[in-house]
């Protein structure tokens, strides 16, 4: 009977999971981007 509920409760959460790790690695990747740009755009051009 335990078993059941744990799977249940297993089940119901693995989504909410998931959607937090993709939420958290689309912010990762927006940073990314944000900061290599940035790093770009101050560095000092060669003349």
């Amino acid at each position: 009977m335990t078993l059941v509920v744990v799977e249940t409760i297993s089940l119901l959460i693995r989504p909410i999971a998931l959607g937090v790790r993709l939420a958290a690695n689309l912010m990762a990747g927006h940073l990314l981007l944000q900061l290599i740009a940035l790093a770009i755009i101050h560095l000092p051009t060669p003349i």
